[in-house]
This record gives structure tokens, C-alpha cells and sequence, in this order.
């Protein structure tokens, strides 16, 4: 499985799901620190970064509403530093900070209210899930199940997700 977009390879990809990256953080946070109204307001916040590609990922880039087209709006931030995304995503319903995650990594924390989309009409870039196989040609049986189930439960968040970014 490869979470992201894929680069050029001999494999095969099956999307799974695919959902914006969006800034989060608990009401706790917020209470304390105060809410951010715009992108740049989070230069004034403790951000949770984590590693990317080997760097940390210190500058976010955000879109309004559902499209991701232009440039987006940049903004470079600051904060602790964490070597994977699902620790970022601990610090940050400890009230560490504003993470930037994928909606389909924080989406049960998000609907039992333990986070808090922060800065709402705005989204970051979107993040595909895919199953990937080595050929086409000849899959086992036992793989095409896995992968069946997959395919299954994957819809299921793939609903809750659109769910969730329904206008309400």
C-alpha cells in the first residue's frame, strides 16, 4: 500500500480512497492558543512537523474550498519536529499544537470531537491511498481477497469522508 501520489513505476495501482490534507488540532489547543482565521495566522502557532521525503515539512500550502487548482496559498511554519505523521497526530490531541494530516488519518478523531478542523474553508493538497500489485497478469487468490476487502472497507471511509465534506 503507498499513502500519497505515486511516482512512475512497474507497478500497478488500485485507488483505495483520496481526501484532503487539512489542519487540525484539539479544542483544547484552541481554547489556550486561540483559533487561526487564516493560513497565515499559523505562523504564530505551535505546529506539529513531521518528516516528508526526508525534510521536515515546514511549509504548507493551502486552497479555498474543495478545488485545488493555482498556486495555493503558502505558508511557512514552525514547531516541533516529530519523525512520522501518526506521532503528529498523537501531539496533537495531547493539545500540542496544529497538525497538517490527511482527512482519512484523523476523520474518527474529527467525528467523536477529540479534533477540530482548523481554518475550515480551506484544504491542503489531496492524498490518495492505492493498493499496489506487481502485474496485472497473474494475482493469487489469497491476494485478490485482501485486496477485496480493502477495496471494501476503503469505500466505506471513501463515504464518511465525502460525508464529513458535505456542506453542513
Amino acid at each position: 500500500m503507498r499513502y500519497g501520489t505515486l511516482p512512475d513505476s512497474g507497478l500497478v495501482a488500485r485507488r483505495l480512497c483520496s481526501g484532503p490534507r487539512i489542519a487540525v488540532a484539539s479544542p483544547a489547543y484552541l481554547r489556550r492558543r486561540g483559533t487561526p482565521q487564516t493560513p497565515a495566522d499559523l505562523a504564530g502557532h505551535d505546529c506539529l512537523l513531521w518528516m516528508l521525503g526526508g525534510r521536515a515539512n515546514r511549509d504548507w500550502r493551502f486552497w479555498r474550498g474543495r478545488s485545488v487548482r493555482g498556486e495555493g496559498e503558502p505558508v511557512r511554519v514552525g514547531g516541533a519536529l516529530c519523525g512520522d505523521g501518526s506521532l503528529a497526530r498523537q501531539w496533537a490531541l495531547q493539545g500540542r499544537g496544529i497538525a497538517s494530516k490527511a482527512l482519512c488519518d484523523v476523520l474518527a478523531d474529527l467525528e467523536a470531537g477529540r479534533l477540530v478542523q482548523v481554518l475550515p474553508g480551506h484544504r491542503g493538497d489531496e492524498v490518495p491511498v492505492h493498493a499496489l500489485l506487481p502485474s496485472r497478469e497473474y494475482v493469487p487468490a489469497r491476494v485478490r481477497v485482501v485486496l477485496d476487502q480493502l477495496v471494501e472497507r476503503f469505500a466505506d471511509l471513501q463515504r464518511r469522508m465525502d460525508a464529513w465534506r458535505a456542506p453542513r
